[in-house]
This record gives structure tokens, sequence and C-alpha cells, in this order.
């Protein structure tokens, strides 16, 4: 069914690229599967049987994505109203992009002939913040041909990654001839990406009946002769299923293929977005080699750009206590000041008085994934639960009574194990680390990250020895 040469599969792929800047993660099935019914006003039990879904869980799924979707869009969104609501969205930029053509026009010194190919980039709306990020990414992709830029649930990477290429496309030194975007929730295995990056940008269809160094060789020598940024958001999904011998498990091809883009030399960038670091890339990036590691946590001081354009009422310093505690976090923030406007009227102060921290369920959902994600030893698990029960009355611990406090005579820890597994902590933006008043290292968690582990400790110790 189409309405203004608007089609399901168009208006999936828009509502993907707003929900994917605050969830940090594609759509699900299901939630295709309600956007279906909303844009076809379909019965939740037709299109629960077309996708072979239970039709209470498609009903209780969609009482919760209505809500997130229309936290995400500053607007009541419900199954009736979806049609309108994205047709007219899709005319207000559609206008946006014409007034950025005629600008270009009047600007002959500017080149937006950048063409995106792959997965349409998420467009950043209400974007704040991370402009000395975005020209240090610019200047990297510039400047390397494999960048790794990692942060926590909800710091922005996406929304990040999409700023760039809209900065090369009103650039007038941008060396990119094409962007060719992929998710590699839907490419797990090297094969199917490289399927896709062949066919993205029209070179000889990728052959699994070939060998496969022969055909990234071929790949590799076209984007030197022809600029490209492949983009790769949500990478650590090939880190699912890792063991503490093997941190690729099933993926050992993408080690491989990532070496293979560092290592020989083309004009091209590769960009991958994740919440789980990279040993691999990281230590290269230590040996010299065209790779840079970024790492982004929170909009700080932009924070205040977006609580005022909220119209939050700021008493006695509230807005600075409400960014301390979800340390500038964008999802975090955007999510809890919904809920601000909503249950204390927009009264900043009224809701840090009551001295909880609120986790809003897609903020809970990012931060399983990521707890799920990757190899955890038994260390760095316990280290995690110590810390949220040690304190919670108070901010941090000295890096060297944690320390003392993991070792047992059942099961001794050293201090190498023990400086690992809370680097590795750290660089998964779940541990900070940072010097007291004295110069004395102190470990503490983010408040948003004590609470989860404290709410979830059974089911999260459990998954973590799985």
């Amino acid at each position: 069914m189409e309405d203004q040469g608007v089609t399901l599969v168009e208006a999936t792929e828009l509502i993907e690229s707003w929900m994917s800047v605050s969830l940090d993660r594609p759509l699900k099935d299901a939630e295709k599967a309600l956007i279906s019914a909303a844009w076809n006003n379909d019965r939740y039990e037709d299109t629960a049987k077309e996708f072979g879904l239970k039709p209470n869980y498609l009903k209780q799924l969609g009482q919760w994505f209505w809500k997130t979707l229309g936290l995400v869009l500053n607007e009541k969104v419900s199954k009736k109203q979806l049609r309108k609501i994205v047709l007219r969205k899709r005319t207000e930029l559609a206008k946006t992009h014409q007034v950025a053509r005629d600008d270009l026009e009047q600007d002959t010194s500017l080149n937006p002939s950048l063409v995106v190919l792959g997965r349409k980039p998420p467009i950043a709306t209400h974007y704040f913040g991370y402009k000395p990020e975005l020209a240090y990414l610019r200047q990297s992709a510039a400047e390397t041909q494999c960048i790794l830029l990692t942060g926590p649930a909800g710091a922005g990477k996406t929304a990040l990654a999409a700023k760039l290429i809209e900065s090369l496309k009103l650039s007038s030194d941008n060396r990119f001839e094409r962007v060719v975007w992929q998710s590699i929730h839907t490419h797990s295995h090297l094969d199917s990406l490289l399927s896709e990056i062949f066919r993205c940008l029209k070179l000889e269809p990728y052959s699994l009946d070939k060998e496969r160094s022969l055909q990234v060789r071929y790949l590799l020598e076209y984007l030197d002769q022809h600029p490209c940024l492949i983009v790769l958001d949500g990478a650590e999904d090939i880190l699912k299923g890792t063991t503490q011998s093997d941190r690729y498990g099933e993926n050992e091809a993408y080690r491989w293929f990532f070496d293979e883009v560092i290592q020989e030399n083309h004009s091209s960038c590769f960009l991958l977005t994740s919440r789980e670091p990279f040993e691999d890339l990281k230590f290269s990036e230590k040996m010299g080699n065209s790779v840079r590691c970024m790492k982004i946590l929170g909009i700080a001081q932009s924070s205040y750009e977006f609580l005022e354009s909220q119209e939050l009422i700021n008493k006695k310093d509230a807005f600075k206590k409400l960014i301390e505690r979800y340390r500038g976090n964008p999802l975090s923030l955007k999510l809890v000041t919904s809920q601000i406007k909503d249950c204390f009227g927009g009264d900043v102060k009224a809701f840090m008085d009551c001295n909880t921290t609120y986790i809003v369920e897609p903020l809970y959902l990012a931060l399983t994934v990521q707890f799920t994600t990757g190899y955890w030893t038994p260390l760095q698990r316990d280290v995690m639960s110590f810390l949220a029960k040690s304190t919670q009355k108070k901010d941090d611990m000295s890096f060297k009574d944690v320390f003392k406090a993991m070792q047992s005579e059942d099961n001794p820890v050293s201090m190498s194990e023990f400086m690992e597994a809370t680097t590795i902590l750290f660089e998964r933006s779940l541990l900070e680390r940072q010097a007291d008043e004295k110069g004395e290292v102190v470990l503490s968690l983010q408040p948003v990250i004590k609470k989860f582990v404290l709410t979830d400790k059974n089911a999260l110790i459990e998954s973590l020895a799985a």
C-alpha cells in the first residue's frame, strides 16, 4: 500500500533511521511487524499470524514501541496516527533538504555529490554536542584507513557517524566519492558483508566459490582508485560468542579482514561503531598502523543546550546534577527528561530530590545487550558486582582496596589479571577510573550502571557466567 508515493519499505527505513539514533541498533522483525500493521491498518492478530508471532506479544510490544517512538519524535505516536506522522515528517525533511540544496547551489565551492549506498544512515534529529569529536573524526577519516568509534549504549556513536556524512556532503575538501553504510547486525559473517559491499559498489559479484583473499585484494585495489567511506555500524555483533582464547569466536575471518584493511595501502576508510573495544585494533594503533581508536562518553556541556531546548525548570543547579547523574548520555537524558515533564511538570529539582536513578526500558534493553556481548571473565563479573554493592553509600573505592577485596585463598588474583580486567571494563565504558584529590587511583560506576547491576544482579551474573 502506498500514500503520496511513500511505500511501507520507505516508511520502515525512515522510522528505523529515527529510532537507531536513540536505540543504537536496527529495528527488530517484531518492530517492523508493528509498523506494517499500522501502515496497512491491519489487525495485530492478522499481522502476528503473517510474521509468525503471538498476538498478545505484538500488542504488548506495541505499547512500548509507540511510546518510545513518541519520545524520539517529541510527539504522541499511536498505531492509528503513524501514517499521518510519517508523511508529515517526510515532507518536513524534504523541505529541509531542499533548503540545503539551494544553499549549496549558491556556494559553488562546495561539492554535494557524495553518494551514499547501502542502508540509509539515520537522521540525527535534535542533535547536540560532539563538535570537537566530529572535527577529530573528520580528520581521522582523512588520515587513516580504519577508525574504531566506541562508547556506551546511548552515547550517540551512530548519530556521530551519520553527522560525519552530513558534514562531508557540505565540505569543499571531502576526498570520498561514495559512502557505504552497513549494519553488522545483518552481516554476522564476513562473506555476507563482502557480498553486500561488492553489490553496492557495482563490482563483479562476490562469490563463495572464489578465493576470499583474491576478492578482498580486488576490493582494496578498487578502494584505492575510488576513495570510499565504509561505515560498519554496530560492530560489537562480530564479537558475540567469543572466548578467552579466541576474541572473535566464529568470526575469525573478520580479524583477518580488518588486518588486510589496515595493512594494505588504499585511499579509503572503514569506520566501525561499537560498544565493545577491539583489542587487536587498539594494539594496531599503538604499533603505528593506519588505524585510530576514538571513544565518546557523553555530550557534557552541550547537555545544557539540550535541557534548555526541552523547556525544563532549572533550580539550584538542578541541570548540573541531572547531567552528572546521567554523565551527559544523550539517550538517557532524552528519555528521562520526557518523564520529568510528564511526572514533575518539568521541574528537574523535584525529580532530583527523589534521589532516584531512572532507567527507561529502551536504555535497559541496550544495557542488557552490552552486558551480554563479548567475553566476560569471572573476575570482570566480580569487580562489577563488588563495586555496585560497595559504593551504594559512597561514590568510589581505591584501586588497591578493590584489588584486596578480590583476593581470597580459594581464588587468588594476580595484579596483572586485575589490571587487565579493570582496563577492559574501562574501555567498555562500564567502569570509571580516575585520580582523587590525593592522586590515588579510584574506581567507580556510573549511577545508571550501578542501578542496572543491582536491579538485575542475579540475571546478569548468570548470563556472564554462561
